[in-house]
Formats: C-alpha cells, structure tokens, sequence
C-alpha cells in the first residue's frame, strides 16, 4: 500500500522539501517520518502542492516567452542604439580603472528593466577581463530559462559604446 508523504527536508535520490511524494507505507512509517524527512500529506497538503507546481509552470512558461521577446527587441532596437556608458577617462581616452561586469549588467538592466526577472545564474556576459578605452563594443548575453525541465537557452549579442565625461577627453578631441 501507498502513501502520499511531505518532505520537510531535502532527502536524497527522493525529493527537495516542500515535493509530495509517493512511496510504500512501510517506508515512510519507519523511515522518513521518525527521522524528520517528511510527514503523511493532507488533502490540503495536496491542493497547495499541486497549486504551487502549476504556478511554478506558469512562470517558467513566461519566463521563456519574456526571453523571446527580449530577444526580439534587443535585435531590434540595441543595433540602432546601444547600451551607453560614460566613464571618467584620460586625455588619450583610457578609462580611469576599467568597466565592470557590474556597471555593464546596471546599464543594460536600465536599459532592458524586464531583464530583472533573470537570477545572475541565468544571465551571463561574455565579457573580456578589462575594458579601459572608450569606443563601441559588442558582447554576448547568454540568457537562460526553465521550463519543464528543459533549458532553452538564447544568446543575444549586446551593443555597448562606451563614452567619456571627462572634460580632459574632450579637450584633446577638439583639438585633432
């Protein structure tokens, strides 16, 4: 005979806390539940669980449709227009310190701001060690998403031109 147990603890090669599963009476009585991995589901139990894998689906299911559309767009519109970032710099255009991984993912989050809903784990720059000119440069975004267990995965490539504020900058441009 079956039974429809909770985990409260992650157990191993069986289920993450929070999962509803399925097992023999006999295991679940002598093992999971005296050890505190998990206790014998309710009804509601249940209904919460099922709720919660529904949405949990939902949001993977827009997930990927935002990452279409964002890549869409970013196509569409970064070609024409790219990220902008000004920096401090010297007179010969090299960037005082350098631009950051940072300072890319803030210009296009202001940019792209639906890019949010993305963990740091699914976004990912190809991005060289250190950028100390000013000029234009192109970049890889590896965006990813869940769904259904699948990865669907797009890289997008970013434009970025990179500016400088610094008045030292702009007088030796003036003068060439």
């Amino acid at each position: 005979m079956n039974v429809k147990v909770v985990l409260t603890k992650d157990l191993p090669n069986v289920g993450k806390a929070g999962d509803i599963i399925e097992c023999k009476k006999g295991y679940a009585v002598n093992f999971i539940i005296p050890r505190g991995y998990g206790r014998i589901a309710t009804k509601n139990d249940i209904n919460n669980y099922q709720n919660t894998v529904k949405r949990k689906q939902e949001a993977e299911t827009k997930k990927v449709k935002m990452l279409q559309d964002i890549k869409k767009f970013i196509e569409q519109r970064l070609v024409k227009k790219p990220v902008t970032i000004k920096v401090k710099t010297t007179t010969g255009g090299k960037v005082y310190g350098s631009v950051t991984h940072d300072e890319l993912r803030e210009a296009l989050l202001r940019r792209i701001p639906q890019l949010s809903v993305f963990t740091d784990k699914e976004l990912r720059f190809k991005f060289p060690d250190r950028i100390e000119q000013i000029g234009k440069y192109v970049f890889d975004l590896t965006v990813k998403a869940q769904q259904g267990g699948k990865t669907v995965e797009a890289v997008i490539p970013i434009f970025v031109d990179i500016v400088s504020i610094s008045k030292a900058h702009l007088k030796s441009v003036t003068k060439d």
